[in-house]
């Protein structure tokens, strides 16, 4: 499915309007406590039960008074492929700590934003192999792209 930016400026109307955003982060104030395949091995070779205080401790981090899980796969993609759109070379610029509108509990989380002609931009991950496809959940089927490239390719698969 190839769209124009017309079709997706009216299909997806300003897609930040889902979030509520409390702080902006620098890349670094971020990043570097992404939970990594060595920290998940460690939790896994020491027994260590999800949602115990020992595990909390090791995977989520406090920021301006709520605690964020940082063991996402988005967040690891990130940090191992970097923050830039493979498609049209947007930038990651900042983190907005943010949270969905429509969900009643307080569980905030990231988004990575940057700057495309003139217009704050959400980066995120792409299935390069999609899921309707047969394409897996793994770091090694992610790209970076923008929310524009990703909304453009669609469910496309360049070999």
């Amino acid at each position: 499915m190839n769209l124009n930016k017309d079709v997706i400026m009216k299909t997806f109307p300003f897609i930040h309007g889902q979030y509520i955003r409390i702080a902006e982060y620098k890349i670094e104030d971020v990043l570097p406590f992404v939970v990594s395949d060595r920290i998940m091995r460690y939790i896994k070779e020491h027994k260590i039960k999800k949602g115990s205080p020992e595990y909390i401790k090791i995977t989520e981090k406090k920021y301006d008074g709520h605690m964020v899980k940082m063991m996402s796969q988005r967040y690891q993609l990130f940090a191992k492929q970097g923050i830039t759109c493979v498609q049209c070379g947007v930038v990651g610029q900042y983190f907005g700590l943010e949270k969905n509108k429509n969900e009643e509990r307080e569980r905030y989380h990231f988004n990575l934003y940057g700057i495309k002609d003139g217009v704050e931009t959400l980066i995120t991950k792409d299935h390069i192999l999609p899921k309707s496809k047969g394409g897996k959940d793994t770091l090694k089927n992610y790209q970076v792209m923008c929310f524009e490239c990703n909304s453009l390719k669609g469910d496309e698969y360049e070999d």
